[in-house]
């Protein structure tokens, strides 16, 4: 485990022993929590932290760094600030992380700077960098080390200070800029520079946008291919904001935080888990322990975050290398990159948002690509597949039985019929099932909706059943029926009003258990488990945001026995593991409305086809001749908006989502007005100066993308006659494309008349 500094009197002097343990492992991870956000007095900011410390639960005390909150450069006051916070902490030996950056350029401090606090202070465990991005490919005739992007030199030099003062450094990267780091020529001396010191650097899956699946994929690789020792997820239950959903079920933008629940960071700490990750960043203060709001507090925190913590470490939940390597009979190997273009023969199969995503289609039936973004693969049939870099060695892959590049496999189907022949697994259900180490996975794997899915496991650890609870004059007894392949025992008790289950004895080897400290003026309620040989299928649905690592040795809890207070004795039931929903309220439309309804759902989906396939004329179809925008623009203004986007655009998708319907003016004016959340969405292969590669766009930018679309019927089938705001927008579309010197922006499209 773990050391937490100690502090020893020696020859009277006070002697802080930083004697933080060398290695992070799989039974020892390394839970790494964003300190309270810093206000403006430094000092009140290092009490504050170091009062979160202290109220730090203990069972994951010994595993954990907290790092501390970005203080943006000026002139150097993040040197005076930073100096009073950290000496604060230091008299305490409180483990941290430096935040060195986030974003790039003014955002960065200098290594310098990094390097002075690391040798002022020893309760400075590792620095932290988020947000850098490698997307630059430019053609240097001078040699690449004379050309590499500041991004790649600044880097090389902050590992390589890092590593000289033994600490870590802790490299949090989102979009594709991990596996461009593994294919880009600029890229290889970083890439040297991170396997050189890869005990010393912590690569990070920043858990953001749409590439999730292939950027854990790439940690694995790099860990794989012997580039790194460690690799971890960096999570927050923000991602659900920046995904674009409102509600469960809804999607749309919003500048204040509404999703209802941190049920996603389960997901992301359990795929992290099934894969190999022992570093797990928590980015967002709001879901940890110290969170004023006592009902977030305990919705985030109490009854989700800390005892999946508590249960990576005490269960042994994270995977290590052995039984990955046995479980992924495949694996992915990048070509190297020079151009955008080169890149993309990679995308091709790793990606299905900026290209087709032939093997993410194919392994993981990744559906819309770009609608919803996909933290959780669609399958577990075909586990996850490690991407390796253009620069692994052979070596790191003679242990899987296939290894496939670029252009091996032509299309999804070819995919999915290769992968059938190295993967057979029973029937699992229809949701993310996969066994790998000492335990099964099921997942959820919609992010954003309640479908109900199925699950089947054929050789789950049998639980205990038939369990009793008797009330007498010591306490309460619980027993429960021999088993031949039972080892040991667990009992847990759960008194009134509580909601979380204690664990009050273990190691119990006789099938009763007297609960002496039971209380006596309390209903309580009993689960046992058992350490046992014995198995059973287990099959079963669950609903969104259920997420479960289930021991193949320790026994789920199958029933609880609930002893009333005034009772004496009662028996287990079985525990109901899929509370029931309530239905949704159904709207009456009459006859007319239903078939308006109908028809312009209809054309919706046409104008999703035609956008996706850029079809200019199919496009214009759905527009009435006399259309005019709030700003007064026309039905020719909007298809030159749409041909401009065509033509700088490829790989194009379409969120939308109808929010309401208006049928006031229907029988009148025969038109109906719809409110639809709507992004077209597209990218261009680089930007004007053919440098920066991979420039996404979208439409409109209003805030919460949502429009008010009056359709009419008056020409034919339905069309859109007017939009509000305006769709498309040319001063939206044209943002993408200016620099900030130019004087066109995103907002209305206002006549210049």
């Amino acid at each position: 485990m773990r050391h937490v500094p100690i502090k020893c009197l020696l020859v009277g002097i006070c002697l802080v022993l930083c004697s933080l343990a060398e290695a992070i492992s799989a039974s020892d991870p390394l839970f790494l929590f964003d300190a309270p956000p810093f206000g403006e007095n430094a000092a009140a900011s290092g009490e504050a932290t170091l009062a979160a410390w202290r109220s730090l639960p203990q069972d994951v005390k010994p595993y954990t760094m907290l790092r501390l909150p970005f203080v943006p450069r000026t002139t150097g006051p993040e040197n005076e600030f930073l100096d009073t916070v950290l000496s604060v902490l230091q008299k305490e030996s409180v483990p941290v992380f430096l935040t060195a950056g986030v974003g790039a350029g003014a955002n960065l401090y200098p290594v310098s700077t990094v390097t002075q606090f690391l040798k002022k202070y020893s309760t400075i465990k590792g620095a932290y960098v988020e947000g850098l991005t490698f997307n630059q490919y430019y053609e240097f005739a001078g040699g690449n080390r004379l050309g590499e992007p500041p991004e790649v030199r600044w880097l090389i030099s902050f590992i390589e200070e890092i590593a000289k003062a033994r600490r870590f450094a802790a490299v949090a990267l989102d979009e594709l800029h991990w596996p461009r780091i593994m294919s880009n020529a600029w890229c290889a001396p970083l890439y040297d520079t991170i396997k050189k010191h890869r005990s010393r650097v912590l690569p990070l899956n920043l858990q953001r946008g749409h590439q999730n699946i292939a950027r854990m994929s790439a940690l694995m690789g790099l860990w794989l291919e012997g580039a790194a020792e460690d690799w971890g997820v960096s999570l927050s239950s923000d991602w659900a904001r920046e995904a674009g959903f409102l509600r469960i079920g809804i999607l749309g933008r919003a500048d204040k935080r509404q999703f209802p629940s941190a049920y996603l960071c389960k997901a992301m700490v359990l795929a992290g888990a099934m894969t190999g990750a022992t570093v797990y960043h928590f980015r967002e203060p709001r879901d940890l322990w110290y969170e004023e709001d006592a009902t977030m507090r305990r919705q985030r925190w109490e009854s989700l975050l800390h005892p999946t913590l508590s249960a990576l470490v005490k269960e042994g939940q994270i995977v290590d290398q052995d039984a990955v390597r046995k479980k992924a009979k495949i694996a992915y190997r990048l070509a190297p990159s020079r151009t955008a273009k080169e890149f993309h023969t990679n995308l091709t199969d790793i990606d299905g948002v900026y290209d087709e995503g032939r093997m993410i289609h194919g392994a993981y039936g990744m559906e819309r690509s770009g609608t919803i973004p996909e933290l959780i693969p669609n399958t577990g049939r075909n586990y996850w597949i490690p991407i390796f870099s253009a620069h692994a060695e052979e070596e790191s892959l003679a242990s899987f039985a296939g290894v496939f590049g670029p252009g091996d496999l032509p299309t999804v189907e070819a995919w999915r019929e290769s992968l059938s022949t190295y993967y057979s697994p029973d029937e699992q259900g229809t949701a993310f099932v996969t066994t790998i180490g000492t335990h099964s996975f099921i997942l959820h794997t919609r992010e954003n909706d309640r479908e109900r899915q199925t699950f089947r496991l054929p050789d789950a650890a049998a639980p205990v059943t038939a369990i009793r609870a008797e009330r007498g004059p010591d306490g309460v007894t619980v027993s429960w029926p021999f088993r031949e392949e039972d080892l040991d025992f667990r009992v847990y008790r759960r008194a009134g009003t509580e909601t979380q289950f204690s664990l009050i004895s273990e190691n119990i080897d006789v099938h009763r258990f007297l609960d002496s400290a039971a209380p006596v003026d309390r209903d309580v309620t009993y689960r046992v488990s058992a350490r046992t040989n014995e198995k059973a299928p287990y099959a079963g649905t669950i609903d969104y945001g259920s997420y479960r690592a289930l021991s193949l040795t320790l026994s789920r809890h199958g029933e609880e026995v609930t002893l009333p207070l005034r009772r004496q004795s009662a028996a287990s039931i079985p525990i109901n593991e899929a509370p029931p929903r309530a239905d949704k309220a159904i709207h009456a439309y009459s006859e007319r409305e239903e078939a308006a309804r109908k028809e312009i759902f209809k054309r919706v989906d046409e104008w999703e086809a035609a956008f996706v396939a850029e079809g200019l004329g199919e496009v214009a179809d759905l527009y009435a001749s006399n259309y005019e925008d709030a700003q007064g623009w026309g039905f020719q203004y909007a298809l030159r908006a749409y041909q401009w986007f065509f033509d700088r655009y490829g790989h194009l998708y379409m969120d939308r989502q109808i929010r309401e319907w208006n049928f006031s003016d229907l029988a009148g004016k025969g038109e109906v007005r719809v409110l639809l959340y709507v992004r077209f969405h597209g990218l261009a292969e680089t930007d004007a100066t053919g440098r920066y590669a991979d420039i996404p766009a979208h439409f409109p930018r209003a805030t919460t993308g949502e429009v008010w679309l009056t359709f009419t019927n008056t020409q034919g089938p339905w069309r859109i006659k007017h939009t509000n705001p305006a769709l498309p927008n040319l001063n939206d579309i044209l943002s993408f494309s200016t620099g900030p010197g130019d004087r066109v922006g995103a907002g209305p499209d206002l006549p210049r008349r």
